[in-house]
């Protein structure tokens, strides 16, 4: 199926897709490399900040009910495999009331980010989770944009 786009650029690590949020998609021709800056989106997100400064990716997964359990096994064995990964600073997983499935990552930059996307782990997770979700997942990373109290203003 197609991934769901939202307003907020994305990255669909199965089709190797960015997903600015105009809502259009862009192939790159290298994964792990942002395409050119994209102006009038207002998100600013694009460019050599980006590629350097640490990142927060959030992915979400919607199992079906009776795919929970199975998914949710899958994802526990990632995010322990994910936190020994180079360049992860925090890896997350969090269970919803509706039963979709969030994993929360911090990591030292978008190339640390994007490595993940080729580790093992994440292929072992795409083959457990095969055919187990009600829809695609859904991926998206934003910058930091600390406000007020430093310490309680960023993940």
């Amino acid at each position: 199926g197609r991934s769901h786009v939202r307003r907020w650029p994305y990255i669909d690590f199965k089709n190797r897709r960015l997903y600015p949020s105009s809502g259009y998609s862009l192939l790159f021709p290298e994964w792990g490399r942002l395409p050119p800056p994209h102006h009038g989106s207002g998100c600013g997100f694009y460019g050599p900040r980006a590629m350097s400064e640490e990142i927060v990716a959030i992915a979400r997964f919607f199992p079906r009910p009776e795919s929970y359990e199975e998914v949710l096994a899958a994802l526990e064995r990632v995010t322990i495999a994910t936190h020994s990964e180079p360049g992860c600073l925090l890896v997350a997983l969090h269970t919803g009331d509706d039963g979709d499935l969030m994993q929360i990552g911090k990591w030292e930059s978008f190339e640390a980010w994007s490595a993940h996307g080729d580790a093992e782990s994440v292929r072992t997770l795409d083959r457990d989770i095969e055919g187990l979700l009600a829809r695609d997942r859904e991926i998206s990373w934003f910058l930091p944009r600390p406000v007020g109290d430093p310490a309680k203003s960023a993940v």
